[in-house]
């Protein structure tokens, strides 16, 4: 860290700091290679100098010491300055512990109005002495050799100037007393007078500022009653929504209520939509069908509804070329206008194993986009040739109808089939 000393430079002294911590080199000037005092930059190649040292090469017109430009254009670096000033130093007299800002030292050290007790400072009267501030009262008391240059009227501090000028003259303080007293009678008055218009002064101000305590007082107990006021009626609103939050809380329980049972009721009918129903529909006296001279002798089955209020259908069976022939129809229903068109899904009927509860047969019946029309579509109103569409048709051949040990099944029992609708699935 650098050793405390000043230099002088024009009208201010440029000093040498003693720094807590090492300063980066930006803060140095490129001429004096000391800290920077009022840095400033040259715009020509962004170098920062001295003010002192800059001024004195404009003084010999010479050019930037960097680039060379014969104009070197300057000005003030206010940012590096804050910069500078906020750097922490210690105090540069001996003795004494101070640490402060760069910006602060000046202030520190200044020998009139500054505060460091080890700062070196003359007699005030004049006597040629010099000491450290903090002995200056010691000094005036026990060092000095021109006591008589020490001595001060007692009525300087209230006005009087005049002993200094008597003093050179050759009068002493007592002299100055014994002439002066009606001169001290009249500053002692004054000074009095001065001292009761200030107490009067005083005075007016406090009640000044007791009238202004008082009305801003009234007025804050003007507010705060307003305040009390909006609270109650923020608790009566509040208590309000409170109150409506219950209501709504009860509307909500009551629709979660009617919510799940609604929900209930429409799994009951999808159940009823979708699953089996499991009736049976019974085909008899099969021998009938299977004769050669049978012709176009055709079982059919009851009516059935795929699902409450749904589509009405109904299947035939008939034998054709030694084969069992399954046929499903729609028919005109009483629900019909209600329904969705062309009927989509999947509808299976089984041939029941008469052997056991295994191994039934079944006729899966598909209604999607690919079937045709007089198939899925709505039985018209009108139709004069039948109350049903054309048939969807499965086939099974006879020979396995017939018992099987191997397969264990036996479809034709007793000179009958059992049918069944096992399974609707409806889009």
């Amino acid at each position: 860290m650098a050793e405390g000393e000043e230099r002088e430079t024009g009208k201010r002294k440029k000093l040498r700091y003693d720094f807590l911590e090492s300063p980066s080199i930006k803060f140095f000037c490129s001429l004096c290679h000391d800290i920077l005092f009022d840095p400033q930059l040259s715009t020509c190649c962004r170098v920062s100098y001295c003010e002192p040292c800059i001024k004195q090469l404009k003084i010999n017109e010479e050019p930037c010491p960097v680039c060379s430009d014969k104009r070197f254009p300057i000005r003030p670096d206010p940012g590096l300055k804050e910069e500078l000033d906020a750097l922490r130093v210690h105090c540069i007299n001996n003795g004494c512990h101070w640490t402060g800002r760069v910006k602060d030292l000046e202030q520190h050290l200044n020998t009139l109005t500054g505060d460091c007790g080890y700062a070196l400072v003359s007699c005030r009267y004049n006597c040629g002495m010099t000491f450290i501030r903090k002995d200056a009262t010691k000094h005036v008391c026990n060092d000095s050799n021109s006591t008589e240059m020490h001595l001060v009227c007692p009525c300087t501090a209230i006005g009087c100037t005049s002993f200094n000028n008597e003093r050179r003259r050759g009068y002493s303080l007592s002299r100055h007393i014994s002439d002066n007293m009606e001169g001290h009678l009249q500053l002692l008055t004054r000074y009095a007078q001065s001292l009761k218009e200030r107490e009067d002064a005083v005075l007016m101000r406090e009640s000044n500022v007791e009238r202004v305590i008082e009305e801003g007082l009234r007025e804050k107990d003007g507010e705060i009653a307003e305040l009390k006021e909006s609270v109650k009626e923020l608790a009566v609103l509040l208590e309000t929504k409170e109150n409506e939050i219950l209501d709504l809380n009860k509307d909500v329980k009551a629709f979660k209520r009617a919510s799940t049972m609604l929900t209930e009721e429409r799994s009951v009918q999808q159940k009823a939509k979708y699953n089996t129903f499991e009736r049976h529909f019974i085909m008899k006296d099969f021998n009938l069908y299977y004769q050669p001279n049978a012709g176009k002798l055709v079982w059919n089955s009851d009516p059935f509804y795929t699902h409450d209020k749904g589509y009405k259908m109904s299947f035939s069976v008939d034998v054709v070329f030694g084969s069992l022939r399954v046929s499903l129809y729609l028919l005109r229903g009483e629900y019909d206008e209600y329904l969705l068109w062309p009927l989509q899904g999947s509808i299976n009927i089984l041939l029941l194993n008469q052997l056991n509860n295994r191994n039934h047969y079944t006729f899966n019946f598909i209604y999607d986009d690919n079937t045709l029309e007089e198939i899925g579509n709505r039985v018209k109103p009108g139709r004069i040739k039948s109350d049903k569409n054309v048939s969807a048709s499965q086939k099974l051949s006879y020979d396995n109808l017939l018992m099987s040990s191997a397969r264990n099944v036996c479809y034709l029992k007793n000179n009958s089939l059992v049918f069944t609708v096992s399974y609707i699935n409806l889009k």
